[in-house]
C-alpha cells in the first residue's frame, strides 16, 4: 500500500513532471506553428511521432497472432485497431468522442465503433483487450477497476501503456493529449500499487516516454 511518505513523494515528483511536460509541450507547439496544428486529438498524424510509432509497433508485435475479437478502449479514429492482429479478426473500438467515432466510421469500415465512456460500460468479451493511452485520462483511484474489467473480459491478453516518470524520464505526451487532459503520471510506486494482486503473468516494456504492460491470463505475475 502506498504510504503517506510515498504519497508526498509522488505528489512532488508529479508536480516536477508536469512542469517538464509543459516545457516540452510548449517547445513542440512552437515547432508545429501553433497549438491548433498539434496532433493532440489522436488523429492518424500522431503516429508519425517516433515514440508513438514505437508504442504502436509494440501493440502490433503483441497482437501479431491474434484473431477472434480485438477490443480497444479509447480507440479514437481506430488507427491502432486497424493495424494490429490477423486480417480476419473482428475489431471493436470504443471511444467517448462523437467526432473521433464519426471520423473513424468514415475511414475504417472494418471496425465496429461504439460511442461510449468505457468507464461506465461492461467490456465486450475479447481475445485481446487494448487500452492504449487512455487510462491516464481518468483519475488514478479508478484505474485499477478498469484494468480488472479488462482482465475479466479478456480470454487472452490485456495490453495498455501509461506515461512514465521515474525522476529522470518524463513524457511530453501528457502535454499533448489535452482532449481530455491527462489526470496523472505513472511512477514506479504507482505501477507497483496498480499491479498488486493481479495473479497473471505480466511483462513491462519501458521506452523514454511510457511503460507498456502486457498481462497474459493463465500465468503467475512475474515482474
Amino acid at each position: 500500500m502506498v504510504g503517506v511518505i510515498d504519497r508526498m513523494i509522488e505528489s512532488e515528483n508529479e508536480s516536477i513532471a508536469q512542469r517538464k511536460i509543459m516545457d516540452n509541450f510548449n517547445t513542440h507547439v512552437i515547432a508545429w506553428g501553433g497549438q491548433e496544428n498539434a496532433p493532440h486529438d489522436h488523429c492518424d498524424a500522431l503516429y508519425d511521432i517516433p515514440y508513438v510509432r514505437e508504442v504502436l509497433e509494440w501493440y502490433q508485435d503483441k497482437c501479431k497472432d491474434v484473431g477472434g475479437v480485438i477490443v480497444e478502449m479509447g480507440c479514437a479514429e481506430g488507427y491502432i485497431l486497424d493495424n494490429v492482429g490477423l486480417p480476419d479478426a473482428r475489431r471493436i473500438g470504443i471511444d467517448f468522442s462523437p467526432g473521433r467515432v464519426g471520423r473513424g466510421r468514415a475511414k475504417r469500415l472494418n471496425i465496429e465503433f461504439i460511442e461510449a465512456d468505457f468507464t461506465t460500460i461492461e467490456f465486450p468479451l475479447a481475445d485481446a483487450m487494448l487500452m492504449p493511452g487512455c487510462l491516464e485520462h481518468i483519475y488514478y483511484e479508478g484505474v485499477r477497476k478498469q484494468i480488472d474489467k479488462a482482465i475479466g473480459a479478456s480470454r487472452g491478453i490485456v495490453l495498455f501503456d501509461l506515461p512514465w516518470w521515474d525522476g529522470e524520464v518524463n513524457t511530453f505526451g501528457s502535454g499533448i493529449h489535452l482532449n481530455p487532459a491527462h489526470a496523472w503520471v505513472c511512477t514506479p510506486t504507482r505501477l507497483d500499487h496498480l499491479m498488486q494482486g493481479i495473479n497473471y503473468n505480466a511483462t513491462f516494456t519501458l521506452n523514454k516516454e511510457c511503460v507498456m504492460i502486457d498481462i497474459t491470463k493463465g500465468g503467475i505475475l512475474a515482474c
